[in-house]
């Protein structure tokens, strides 16, 4: 049975959960030797007045089991701003249902609404 999922923006309180699942995916990637981000980076670059990134975290009963980190560009060929989706990564017991999508849908609403 599936649990119920729920999709926040993150805070900078959660730079430790987003650091850990980046680390999944790099080793899920087999890019774990060559990952350099930390907790501190993450805080540092990804909250506060100008976050270089942002980040949906997807949770069920309270634990990570997702996440999205995206940021702003401009598509000269579209000739507007988006969000660009950098890494993306679902808890393996919760793949195959639906949850990648959800987490790209939430960065499409938010970047619409935020950027146009």
């Amino acid at each position: 049975m599936t649990k119920p999922v729920t999709i926040r923006l993150a805070t900078r309180e959660d730079a430790e959960t987003i650091t850990k699942m980046l680390i999944n995916l790099a080793q899920d990637m087999g890019d774990g030797e060559i990952f350099a981000s930390t907790e501190d980076t993450i805080r540092e670059h990804g909250f506060g007045a100008d976050p270089k990134f942002y980040t949906f975290i997807a949770e069920a009963e309270g634990h990570p089991v997702g996440m999205a980190l995206f940021f702003r560009y401009f598509s000269t060929t579209r000739g507007m701003p988006g969000g660009f989706v950098h890494d993306l990564w679902v808890a393996p017991s919760f793949r195959g249902q639906g949850l990648g999508t959800k987490l790209i849908s939430a960065v499409a609403t938010h970047s619409a609404k935020v950027w146009g």
